[in-house]
């Protein structure tokens, strides 16, 4: 799953020798972004000191009489400047810059500080499995995000790893053995490797979901006598104190702080459950297909009509109103969720080149907790004769493949995009 980054590392693996499509070529243009105006109905109004909380603009935007889209621009401001924060309203802040006072949206200033600065794909290390073909075992290796950087962490370890958890957690990185079905647990400098984990008797697989500061959480495949009955399981970093959670035929999990969501069943419908293996509960009644996403108050996940079209869909945790923020003909596109933004693919205009119809893609984001109708573009896809054929994300952002090249879109819309090459440089 997305959250804990595992299932996107393994599909980004960047091998030769991947064949993830069938064309070749590449084409990318930045187009300019649609504002989208805040919600001036949302949230408490409140006052701050002026002298207390200085703050800049992350964006050229326009200081306005009102707290509300149609007011008065009083001022155009600049990237950059810095401004006095007096009152904040919902999702409207009232800002001194200079010797104007006006209201902006809120997320159109930010703190001055690097806390806002969002990494690229080329800070990001990940811990990654490769098969030494030389001895027929597997190396252990850190690698920089966009794979042209390599640092063994140990040759040859124990077992076959197959696949690592890609962040190490309290200093020890987790991997599968793919052939013993197997859990290994391995400090970052290479020592002091132990099995922690082996399949029941019987169960002929098991993959890591996630790691959290004190437990390990993995899906464990059994068979019974309605067919396959997958299991949650957890336990310490040791291997110890094991728990099995009280529900089967699992498909996919997420661990979301004190919750497991989990789709489950021949229906695929979505469930809920406490760490401590209590509070289990159905939250959606309809098909999740592929991945879902969890966000603050909401669960995002597509699913699949009658006639074959596919929706992105936002469910509300509170108060189970389900809403459609965009349809998909033939795939489900792609989606991710980065703090308070939902990141996703979307359909535009259809075109032909060489007889073959095609559908212009774009990634574009809105707040989780706006209107969906509010969708701000952060870039357009416009090969004349690619098509957008894989979306997903990473530490840094939203990624396509296209060809023999991936690119990554960052969720902070003041980086630009960019593309590198599937050949590796170890």
């Amino acid at each position: 799953m997305i959250n804990n980054n595992k299932e996107v590392c393994d599909r980004l693996a960047g091998h030769k020798n991947m064949k993830l499509i069938q064309r070749i070529g590449a084409g990318l243009l930045a187009l300019s972004l649609i504002i989208v105006s805040p919600n001036p109905l949302m949230g408490k109004e409140g006052t701050v000191s002026a002298a207390s909380v200085v703050k800049v603009f992350n964006k050229d935007t326009s200081l306005k009489a009102g707290a509300y889209r149609s007011a008065k621009v009083l001022k155009h401001v600049k990237k950059g400047e810095s401004a006095s924060i007096l009152m904040v309203k919902g999702s409207w802040t009232k800002v001194k810059a200079g010797t104007v006072i006006g209201w902006v949206a809120s997320w159109d200033v930010s703190s001055p500080s690097k806390e806002y600065e969002h990494p690229t794909i080329r800070d990001v290390r990940q811990y990654r499995c490769i098969p030494n073909f030389t001895n027929g075992k597997d190396d252990l290796y850190i690698v920089r995000g966009d794979e042209t950087k390599y640092k063994m962490v140990r040759a040859t370890v124990p077992g076959h790893c197959t696949t690592a958890y890609p962040q190490a957690v309290n200093h020890r990185i987790f991997y599968r053995d793919g052939m013993e079905q197997s859990i290994y647990s391995i400090r970052t400098d290479g020592t002091s490797a132990v099995k922690i984990a082996e399949v029941s008797k019987g169960s002929p697989s098991l993959r890591i979901i996630s790691v959290t500061k004190q437990r390990v959480y993995y899906i464990e495949k059994r068979y019974g006598s309605s067919g396959w009955d997958d299991v949650i399981i957890s336990m310490d970093h040791n291997g110890k104190n094991k728990r099995v959670y009280p529900h089967k035929g699992v498909v996919d999990a997420v661990v979301n702080g004190s919750t497991i969501y989990f789709t489950a069943g021949y229906e695929q419908h979505l469930y809920r459950i406490g760490i401590d293996g209590t509070k289990k509960m159905k939250l959606i009644g309809e098909t999740v297909y592929r991945d879902f996403r969890i966000g603050p108050g909401f669960v995002f996940y597509t699913t699949r009509t009658k006639n074959g079209e596919n929706l992105l869909i936002r469910h509300s945790l509170k108060t189970g109103k389900r809403e459609v923020i965009t349809r998909y003909s033939s795939s489900s596109g792609g989606f991710a969720v980065y703090k308070d933004w939902l990141y996703f693919a979307e359909e535009g205009t259809t075109y032909v080149s060489k007889g073959v119809t095609y559908v212009k893609m774009s990634i574009k984001r809105s707040r989780l907790d706006m209107p969906v109708t509010e969708k701000e573009l952060i870039h357009a896809y416009v090969s004349p004769e690619m098509e957008l054929s894989y979306v997903s994300e990473t530490p840094a952002g939203m990624s396509y493949i296209v060809g023999e090249y991936f690119y990554v879109v960052p969720y902070d819309k003041t980086k630009k995009a960019y593309r590198y090459h599937y050949s590796i440089d170890r």
